[in-house]
């Protein structure tokens, strides 16, 4: 009797390990799809590839010797069932080839930033809060790039009511960023600090 006993306890305890396992995989599979990735191209700089009448241009990944790109990306992809919840943000950020220790500032000479964002079936722009930040290079290897980081993006977007154009998009943790090869044909996003338009010269 107890051991008929014990053996329904086992079973029991089996049977609600697969349910839990179960509902565990069925959350990530299909509920909790969010992702995020760090990766750094060498050799790389943000390129104008389409220019537009605004003078902001779309920007995609170039050749560029002595040049870095750090791209941060997380987002979720469209549901199962449902459509409306898919959303997309990234950040790239091009500078000269880092050394460990190194501090940079997102406002320095040398840097350059893109930033891409698709939120309830819109674009995110940078408004004119513009990108503040830096990063703190932790190691540099020919593989990976440890690196700590504290971004914010003043993102508009344009379709919400005015009050809530502006929202904060923050970057901020401490990833290792592998090296992974050049994007082809893939836009960066926005670049900040803008370029100035480009004024024909007067003959």
């Amino acid at each position: 009797m107890h051991m008929r006993r014990t053996r329904h306890w086992i079973l029991a305890v089996l049977v609600l390990a697969v349910l839990i396992g179960g509902a565990l995989a069925f959350y990530f599979t299909f509920v909790d799809t969010a992702y995020s990735r760090a990766e750094f191209y060498a050799d790389t700089g943000l390129i104008l590839v389409s220019a537009q009448a605004d003078s902001t241009g779309l920007y995609a990944y170039g050749d560029k010797p002595g040049h870095v790109v750090l791209m941060l990306a997380r987002g979720e992809p469209h549901g199962i069932v449902t459509y409306d919840h898919a959303w997309l943000e990234t950040v790239s950020i091009e500078i000269p080839e880092p050394s460990a220790g190194e501090r940079v500032s997102l406002g320095g000479a040398n840097v350059q930033i893109a930033f891409g964002s698709t939120k309830l079936d819109q674009l995110a722009r940078v408004g004119e809060g513009g990108i503040k930040g830096h990063l703190e290079i932790q190691s540099v290897g020919r593989d990976q790039i440890v690196a700590s980081y504290d971004l914010v993006i003043d993102g508009v977007y344009p379709r919400f009511v005015p009050e809530h154009r502006h929202r904060d998009v923050v970057f901020r943790g401490r990833s290792t960023f592998r090296a992974r090869p050049r994007p082809a044909d893939q836009f960066a996003g926005e670049l900040w600090p803008r370029m100035s338009p480009v004024t024909p010269s007067k003959k």
